[in-house]
C-alpha cells in the first residue's frame, strides 16, 4: 500500500474537525510548511525583499544532493559591490548553508533605539527571556548568546542604520537557527518595533491572506517551534530562520587544497623535496646576519598551487599568483601546477653546542601584511622573536600566509577598489595555510639533513618529534587553522589571536587605510554592512571558528592583550567560548562564558590568558579603533616569553603557568 494512504484515511476522519477550527481562526485551513528550504525566492515579510534580513531561508532552496538537503540561492545582483565586478553568485551558491559565525543583517526601515539592544559589554542580557534580540538553536532549544548594535558609520540618518546581530559563539554546523525580535526592541520615540502585518497575523492565529501558502506554512511552523522552546509568542514582533552549512560542504575547498599539498610532502625521512635556495648565510663565514642568529636560510619548495589568473591564456606564474580559484564539476578548486612555497629559516646562536637530534623546530606565523623575515630574521628584533628563538633553543622557520602577506598588499587594494574580487584574499589564504602546513611536514623528510641544519658533529640538529608552532596576530588566527590540520604539530601558542574574520574587519585599526577605498567604491553604508556579512562565506574555509573539532587532543595557549586595537578581544573570546577554554586566574577581568582555572595547568592543557598593557579599551562600536599600542606592546616582555617557554618545555609540553603574582598588568 502506498504510504500516503493511511494519512489520507486519517485526514478523512479528522478533516471536518480541522476545517471547523480553521473557520474559527481564519476562515480556511492554515497552510502547512512546504519543506525546510521551500520558500527560496519568496518575498520577505519586512519590505518584500528576499534578502532583508540576511541570512534567511528566503535565500535557500531545496537540493537533495547536499548534506543539509538545501543550497544557497543568492539572486543575481544581491550582494552590493558598487562600481566593481559583480560577486560570483555561483561560487556563493555552492554552499549548503550559511556561516555558523555569520553576522545577521537587518534593515529595519525605522530609527531604532540602540539602548534597547543587548550590548557587547553585557552579552548575558541576550539570554534573558525578555531580551529585545534573541538567537535560538531550534534543534537543541538552547539560546545562543549575541550582542546587537546599530551601524556606527557617520554621517548616516538614524532611520537608515542597519541592525547587526553578532553571535558570540559558533552556532554549529548544519543547524536551523532562529532570530527573534521582541517588543523590548524600541524605536527612538520609545514605542516597540512594529511587527510586519502578515507576521502579526500569523503570530496571533489569524490568516495572512496576502502570503504564498509556502511562506505562511513556514512561519507558522517557526512560531510554533519557538513557542515550544519557551519563547513568549505574544511578545515576538518578528522572527526568521536560516540554516548553517555542513562541515563537509564548508571545508571542501580547503581540504582539496590541503590534502593535495599534504600528499606532496610525505612523512618520509628518505623523501627529498629538492628545495631551492636564494640565501644560505652563516655567521662563522663572516656573513652579515641579525645579531643572535648563527645561520639564516631563505628558500622554497615546490607544491601544487590552485590560484589561477583571470586571463585564460596567462602563462606567467606571477599572473596566476594574483588570481583566484577555478572550480571543477564537483565544485572543488582546480589545481594549476607546481609553484614555490617560500620559507625563511633561522638557527639561533643558542643551539651551537646542542647535541645532534636535540633541537626542536618552531614553525612561525607572521602578522598581517608582513613576512617571516620581519620577525625571525629581523636585525632590530622589534617583536622580540629572534630573542624568543634563542630562549627556546629552537630552529625557527616561517612561510607566508598568502593573500595577507607583505607582497599581497596590492591585492588588498584591488579588493577594496573592486569588492566583487574578494576571493583574491581568501582563496590565496587557503593556499597559504597549505604551504605553512607543508613546512612542518618538511622536517619529517630528508630536509633535516641539509648542511645548515648540522651540529658540530655533522649530524642533524633537528629533533623531528618536537615541532611546535608560534604565531602573532594573523599568525595566531591562521595558526589556529594550522594546528587543527597538522599531523606533526600538537603544541601551539597563539599570540594576540582572534576569529570570525567578518566581525573583526571594520573594528580593527588596520582597516582604516583600506576603508577609504571601500567607501569610494560602495558609498552606501547599508550595502557595505551587507557585503561584510556575506564575505564570511568566503572567509569560512580559513576561519578558526570552523576548525575547532580538529583542535581536540591538541594543546593551545591563547595569549590575549587586553584592549587590543587590531584584533579586538571579543574576536578571540568567541573562539575561546566555542572551545570551552578555561580562563587562567587570577585574570585581568572575567569573560562571559569562560570558567576560571588556577595555574599551573597541564601538561597537555589548553587555556586562554590575559595580559593587560594598560592602554585602555577601544569603544564598543563597529568603527576602526585608534592605534594604542596594545596589540604590539606585550610580546617583548619577559612574562609573555616565560609563559611560552614553559608551554614548549620538553616532556611537559602544554603546561600553562601564570607568570605574574596577580593579574598580569604589564603597562606603566
Amino acid at each position: 500500500m502506498h504510504p500516503s494512504i493511511p494519512r489520507l484515511a486519517h485526514h478523512k476522519r479528522t478533516g471536518w474537525l480541522v476545517l471547523g477550527l480553521a473557520v474559527i481562526v481564519g476562515g480556511c485551513p492554515a497552510p502547512e510548511a512546504s519543506g525546510l528550504c521551500g520558500i527560496g525566492g519568496q518575498p520577505g515579510l519586512l519590505d518584500g525583499s528576499a534578502g532583508n534580513p540576511y541570512p534567511s531561508m528566503h535565500l535557500m532552496e531545496t537540493d537533495s544532493n547536499q548534506p543539509t538537503g538545501c543550497t544557497l540561492a543568492i539572486p543575481e545582483g544581491f550582494v552590493p559591490v558598487g562600481d566593481g565586478d559583480p560577486m560570483d553568485r555561483v561560487r556563493l551558491n555552492r554552499r549548503d548553508g550559511f556561516s555558523q559565525a555569520n553576522t545577521l543583517w537587518l534593515s529595519p526601515g525605522v530609527a531604532l533605539d540602540e539602548s534597547s539592544l543587548p550590548p557587547l559589554s553585557n552579552p548575558e542580557l541576550s539570554l534573558d527571556p525578555s531580551s529585545s534580540v534573541q538567537l535560538w538553536d531550534l534543534e537543541s532549544g538552547e539560546p545562543i548568546p549575541v550582542f546587537a548594535e546599530l551601524d556606527a558609520w557617520e554621517p548616516q540618518n538614524d532611520v537608515d542604520r542597519v541592525l547587526l546581530i553578532r553571535p558570540l559563539r559558533a552556532m554549529g554546523f548544519h543547524k536551523r537557527v532562529a532570530a527573534v525580535l521582541t517588543d523590548s526592541l524600541l524605536q527612538m520615540d520609545g514605542t516597540p518595533f512594529p511587527a510586519p502585518e502578515a507576521f502579526a497575523a500569523m503570530r496571533d492565529g489569524r490568516r495572512a491572506q496576502e502570503l504564498d501558502a509556502s511562506v505562511e506554512g513556514h512561519y507558522r511552523d517557526l512560531l510554533d517551534r519557538l513557542e515550544s522552546i519557551g519563547v513568549e509568542r505574544s511578545r515576538v514582533v518578528f522572527a526568521w530562520d536560516f540554516l548553517t552549512g555542513s562541515e563537509e560542504n564548508v571545508l571542501a575547498p580547503f581540504h582539496r587544497v590541503v590534502d593535495t599539498v599534504r600528499a606532496e610532502v610525505p612523512l618520509d625521512p628518505s623523501h627529498d623535496m629538492e628545495p631551492s635556495y636564494s640565501l644560505i648565510a652563516d655567521a662563522d663565514d663572516g656573513d652579515l646576519i641579525p645579531e643572535g642568529l648563527w645561520r639564516e636560510v631563505r628558500g622554497s619548495v615546490q607544491v601544487t598551487h590552485f590560484p589561477w589568473a583571470e586571463d585564460e591564456e596567462a602563462t606567467d606564474p606571477d599572473e596566476h599568483d594574483r588570481g583566484m580559484f577555478r572550480f571543477d564539476e564537483d565544485d572543488l578548486p582546480t589545481p594549476r601546477g607546481l609553484d614555490e612555497a617560500y620559507f625563511v629559516l633561522t638557527v639561533p646562536e643558542s643551539v651551537r653546542a646542542s647535541e645532534a637530534g636535540s633541537v626542536p623546530v618552531l614553525v612561525f606565523g607572521h602578522g598581517l601584511f608582513s613576512a617571516p623575515q620581519n620577525y625571525i630574521a629581523s636585525h632590530s628584533d622589534e617583536s622580540g622573536t629572534v630573542d624568543l628563538c634563542n630562549r627556546l633553543q629552537a630552529i625557527c622557520v616561517g612561510g607566508e600566509w598568502r593573500g595577507l602577506t607583505e607582497r599581497d598588499v596590492a591585492d588588498s587594494v584591488r579588493v577594496a577598489t573592486n569588492l566583487g574580487r574578494f576571493p583574491l584574499l581568501t582563496d590565496k589564504l587557503i593556499q597559504g595555510v597549505a604551504n605553512q602546513l607543508a613546512l612542518g611536514r618538511l622536517f619529517e623528510t630528508a630536509f633535516i639533513n641539509e648542511p645548515f641544519l648540522a651540529a658540530e658533529s655533522g649530524e642533524s640538529l633537528v629533533d623531528p618529534a618536537r615541532t611546535y608552532y608560534f604565531g602573532i596576530s594573523l599568525g595566531g588566527i591562521a595558526g589556529t587553522v594550522l594546528l587543527a590540520n597538522s599531523e606533526v604539530i600538537d603544541n601551539a601558542v597563539f599570540h594576540v589571536p582572534g576569529g570570525v574574520w567578518s566581525m573583526m574587519l571594520d573594528r580593527s585599526s588596520n582597516w582604516e587605510p583600506l576603508e577609504g577605498f571601500a567607501v569610494e567604491t560602495l558609498p552606501d553604508p547599508v550595502g557595505r554592512q551587507l557585503l561584510y556579512s556575506v564575505t564570511q562565506l568566503m572567509w569560512d574555509p580559513v576561519d578558526p571558528i570552523n576548525h575547532l573539532a580538529g583542535l581536540e587532543g591538541r594543546n593551545g595557549l591563547w595569549q590575549v592583550s587586553v584592549g587590543d586595537e587590531q584584533v579586538r578581544n571579543f574576536a578571540s573570546e568567541i573562539v575561546a567560548r566555542s572551545l570551552g577554554l578555561p580562563l587562567v586566574a587570577p585574570e585581568v577581568h572575567p569573560v562571559f562564558g569562560l570558567e576560571t582555572a588556577q595555574a599551573p595547568l597541564g601538561p597537555a592543557a589548553s587555556a586562554y590568558f590575559q595580559f593587560d598593557p594598560q592602554k585602555g579599551l577601544p569603544p564598543d562600536i563597529n568603527r576602526p579603533a585608534d592605534i594604542s599600542g596594545a596589540h604590539d606592546g606585550i610580546r617583548r616582555t619577559d612574562e609573555v616569553k616565560a609563559q611560552i617557554e614553559a608551554f614548549f618545555e620538553a616532556g611537559v609540553e602544554g603546561t600553562v603557568i601564570h607568570p605574574c603574582d596577580g593579574p598580569c598588568l604589564l603597562g606603566d
